[in-house]
């Protein structure tokens, strides 16, 4: 269904088109592609331009003779309504309502031959003659075949893990169907593996054919899996048959031995060898190539061969190996086994150091421990840390250890361990380390107190180091005066000096010494201090005068401070958001002449300190080529008038200004402005032209010319040629507004000012052709649009030109007085809704809103040049009663309106009775008050004042707020009160009284 908006933009569209041409347009729906299932019915509907002048509406289908002939026609009948006639109601359905410029055709069944093929709607507005005007909308098809068979090339698959298989899948259907190929391997694991298949699609009538063809390579877990193709085409899916693989693998591994007992062997004892292997289809067959004892098992899914024999001493370094062969030729391992027997070392572990004697921090040293004997050699370890080296040959077990030194490391007692397989040989030997150390860290320095230095202050830095044996001994190379501040455990100097601008990133270093030669560090610190920038000069690029739409720049040079300088600009007192310290200005244009440019520069120490860095002024001088303004553009006259032409010249520098006609000089040079004056103007001057030349010359430019051309018009149908309000479309409040309209013609026209909003007639002039109309003090009820209407007749042949234009007054929000004012008081029952609505007219668009104790949700809508606030409380509560207040502002003021919401009661006593008595009648006047919120009546209750006894009402009709009360007593005393009431109450007005005049007067 079409959006609001979408509907709203093609009504809008078709009526432009009516309105300003002989075309019309229509739309098909639904849109090209127009979406339809096989055999299935789809409905089109034409939308026209809904005119009373429409005749028919046509519709054609490509599958009837090419669209050719119209397989449902509707026509205008004779009462208006909308007939349906030549539709083949066993293909087709038809429907109309012409009132809405719909016409429906609906296919009853969508076949093949549909597909891509086009329905056609034509309209026809007119009488049936070559004027008529017609209309065109058009829609394709779009068949959608949904899948139904899917047909797979295999049955059973048979392979092994070593070759591709390949596998197609075809089917038909549109769109075209996406084929995936599916695997479920025996463990029911379901995988995509159509990333391996290629997808070829061929075009039909019956729809897009995909076949796609897959060449894979199984694995050992897809053996007794299956394997289907699955098909979608997103408006449906299908599955085909399922397919059962046989696949031949290999075991996933090597076959393993293992050896019974599981450790070295002791001379004479038996030895187990059995060599296995898990998986594969089938199991693979074993082998071994040693003598003794052979039993050969499978069980379950785990392939078994052992061999058992006595092994004795010779057998040491003997190797067994066992084969496996399967039907996949690619597996045929060979694992092998060798054979040993342990003894114990027969001497004690063995531990010196190197180099000898005491040792350095930030030194090593190495420690090397040796065993001889054994078989296998003895196990050696540590239980110090360092970087072991294992160097043992197969008679002797050697181990260093290479310990970095610090000063945690002395004192410290390092053991070597020795042990073997056989566990009653354990052995240990150990070393004492003696070390000298430095500090462990480098120095570290700060400032005292931390971050940048202004210049001329003090600046102290520290440095320090903890540890060391002896402490470190320190220094700086910065001058100044020094301190050692050390204590027991860490060396601390101190430096205090004052810093000035070419301190800034001066680098300060401290240095550490001590007896260990290699501890020779050094820490710096750089230093940071802030001053200021030199006072900025700005300096021209070119210098002046500049030229119209060039490019130049202003420099403002000031040497650096810290930090970076910030560069602020202003031309006329006004920001210009450039941190740079060029401005570039331009393209130049007229309105930068006489600007005034400053450059301000400063920084973050600038700002603390209150400096205020300003440039000198430089005052732009830009010239440029006149610019020439002609009242009239063209001028329309009667033959025979006299008529005047002035011609306006502004520049830099000043021009002189003189008309020419056909190249020749016709007037004097004047500054600014020259009046070209013609008299008794004649039919053979008609489309002449007059050119105004203005000429100013530049000392840096040299002669700078310009000219515009009028031309002289005589006796033509009204044109309305410039239509402008001289002001501009905004104006400010109580300005005097100017519009100007010119108009072509001959004879001159007419011309009639309207102010469209309500049809006022503002001002006519005749036979002119320019007019101007001027509102006095404008205010916001000005704004609106306008109208300047040209007219003149031309041998009795009348001719008319109208152009609008919108003004816009700008004013401070207000109440529009055109509609209802919002009331003073408003009732409202408790538990009931408060509607209030206000009309405020204000340029530009002001904020509204509603305040109680807070501000009151709201609506705003825009009515011509009103705006309509709506203020809407549902399930009014007692602490919602109270004063209102509506507030609207925008840049030119405010408007405030309060309202005084109460609950609904009896109404206010009126006010102001006015009684006027004759002799035997009075009129009475009054003023009706707040109603309390219900519908008030008036009864006007007297009596005479001699006695009182008699009260005497009349009844008020049609709630006005006067009466006539007769049959009165002449010459006598009365008196009167008026009554107000509703279904809540009565409330009496204040006693008035009169005397009637005597009988006769």
């Amino acid at each position: 269904m079409l959006s609001f908006q979408g509907c709203f933009l093609i009504l809008m569209h078709l009526s432009v088109v009516l309105k300003g041409s002989r075309a019309q347009q229509a739309v098909m729906y639904p849109l090209t592609p127009a979406y339809a299932d096989l055999h299935q019915q789809l409905t089109f509907m034409c939308k026209i331009s809904v005119r009373n002048d429409w005749r028919s509406t046509s519709f054609h289908d490509e599958t009837n003779n090419g669209g050719a002939p119209s397989v449902g026609l509707f026509f205008n009948a004779t009462n208006g309504s909308c007939n349906i006639s030549s539709v083949s109601f066993s293909k087709y359905n038809a429907s109309c309502d012409s009132t809405k410029g719909e016409y429906n055709l609906t296919i009853l069944d969508v076949d093949v031959k549909y597909h891509d093929a086009f329905i056609r709607c034509k309209a026809q507005y007119g009488v049936g003659n070559s004027n008529d005007v017609f209309a065109y909308g058009n829609s394709t098809i779009y068949v959608r075949v949904h899948l139904t068979e899917i047909l797979l090339s295999n049955t059973t698959i048979t392979s092994d893990v070593t070759r591709e298989t390949s596998i197609e899948c075809k089917v038909t259907s549109r769109p075209a169907a996406s084929i995936t190929l599916i695997k479920v391997n025996s463990e029911g694991t379901v995988q995509d593996i159509s990333s391996s298949s290629t997808e070829t699609v061929t075009s039909s009538i019956t729809g897009e054919i995909v076949t796609s063809i897959l060449n894979f390579r199984f694995t050992a877990n897809d053996n007794g899996g299956l394997i289907y193709c699955h098909a979608d085409n997103l408006i449906s899916t299908i599955n085909s048959s399922f397919v059962t693989l046989r696949i031949y693998y290999p075991p996933s591994d090597d076959p393993t031995i293992q050896q019974t007992p599981n450790r070295p062997i002791i001379s004479g004892e038996k030895v187990v060898l059995t060599c296995s292997v898990s998986g594969g289809f089938p199991l693979p067959v074993l082998s071994w190539n040693c003598s003794g004892n052979n039993t050969n098992n499978t069980s379950g899914k785990t392939a078994f061969y052992t061999i058992l024999f006595m092994a004795l001493k010779q057998d040491n370094g003997k190797t067994c190996t066992c084969s496996a062969a399967h039907p996949v030729a690619e597996y045929r391992p060979q694992m092998h086994i060798t054979l040993n027997v342990y003894f114990p070392p027969d001497k004690l572990p063995v531990l010196m150091q190197i180099p000898e004697g005491p040792v350095y921090t930030s030194s090593s040293v190495l420690l090397v421990c040796s065993v001889n004997g054994g078989n296998p050699v003895a196990t050696l370890t540590w239980n110090c840390t360092g970087v072991i080296k294992i160097n043992s040959s197969e008679t002797t077990a050697i181990s260093s250890i290479e310990i970095p030194v610090t000063n945690l490391n002395h004192g410290m007692a390092c053991y070597c361990l020795a042990s073997h397989i056989i566990d009653t040989y354990k052995h240990t030997a150990h070393h004492l380390l003696d070390v000298i150390f430095p500090p462990d860290v480098y120095p570290t320095v700060r400032q005292a107190t931390p971050g940048p230095i202004d210049t001329g202050t003090a600046v102290t830095l520290i440095c320090s180091v903890p540890g060391g044996n002896p402490l470190a001994t320190l220094t700086w190379d910065c001058q100044g005066i020094t301190s050692n501040t050390s204590t027991e455990t860490e060396a601390v100097l101190e430096i205090e000096f004052t810093v000035d601008k070419n301190y800034n990133g001066r680098i300060c270093s401290c240095s550490a010494t001590h007896p260990i030669v290699t501890y020779r560090p050094t820490s710096q610190i750089s230093l940071v201090v802030y001053f200021s920038p030199s006072e900025p000069n700005l300096v021209l690029k070119p210098e002046m005068p500049w030229f119209v739409g060039n490019i130049t720049e202003i420099e403002c040079v000031s040497e650096p401070g810290n930090p970076e300088s910030i560069f602020e600009w202003t031309s006329d007192n006004m920001a210009v958001d450039v941190n740079m310290s060029a401005l570039i200005i331009g393209p130049l244009t007229k309105y930068n002449n006489g600007k005034v440019i400053i450059c301000t520069v400063q920084n973050d120490y600038t700002k603390r300190r209150g400096l205020i860095l300003k440039s000198n002024v430089v005052h732009i001088n830009v010239e440029y080529f006149p610019e020439i303004s002609i009242d009239t553009l063209p001028l329309f006259v009667n033959e025979g008038d006299n008529v005047s032409i002035t011609c306006n010249a502004f520049g830099n520098p000043v021009p002189i200004v003189t008309w020419f006609q056909q190249d020749q000089n016709i007037t004097e040079r004047q500054i600014n402005q020259s009046i070209l004056y013609l008299f008794d103007v004649g039919r053979l001057l008609n489309e002449e032209l007059y050119t105004c030349k203005a000429f100013a010359t530049s000392t840096t430019y040299g002669s700078l010319v310009a000219e515009n051309t009028t031309e002289l018009i005589v006796f033509y149908p009204p044109v309305i040629t410039n239509f402008q309000v001289l002001n501009g479309p905004t104006v400010s409040e109580n300005e005097d507004v100017t519009f100007r309209c010119e108009a072509e013609s001959n004879p001159l026209s007419n011309i009639t000012w309207l102010f469209l909003n309500d049809q006022t007639k503002l001002k006519e002039e005749n036979s002119v052709y320019t007019s101007t109309y001027t509102i006095t003090n404008s205010n916001c009820f000005h704004t609106g649009t306008y109208q300047c209407q040209a007219a003149n007749n031309r041998n009795g042949v009348i001719s008319a030109y109208a152009k609008d234009v919108s003004l816009n007054v700008m004013c401070s929000p207000r109440l529009d007085t055109r509609y209802q004012s919002l009331p003073k008081i408003v009732a409202v029952e408790e538990n009931g809704d408060l509607e209030l609505s206000a009309h405020i007219i204000a340029y530009p668009l002001p904020v509204i809103r509603w305040i109680f104790t807070n501000e009151v949700n709201s609506t705003s809508v825009l009515v011509g040049n009103s705006y309509v606030s709506n203020l809407h409380i549902t399930d009014f509560k007692q602490s919602e009663f109270g004063e209102y207040t509506l507030y609207s502002f925008n840049e030119h003021g405010n408007l405030f309106v309060k309202v005084n919401v109460v609950p609904k009661g009896k109404p206010m006593p009126p006010s102001k009775v006015i009684v006027v008595c004759k002799s035997t009648s009075v009129a009475m006047f009054w003023n009706s008050e707040f109603d309390g919120g219900a519908r008030q009546t008036f009864m006007v209750k007297y009596w005479r004042t001699l006695d009182g006894t008699t009260i005497s009402s009349a009844l008020v009709e049609n709630l006005t707020e006067q009466t006539v009360i007769k049959e009165l007593l002449p010459d006598s005393n009365y008196s009167f009160i008026v009554q107000a009431t509703n279904k809540h109450g009565t409330s009496n007005s204040t006693i008035e009284t009169c005397k009637t005049d005597a009988k006769g007067k």
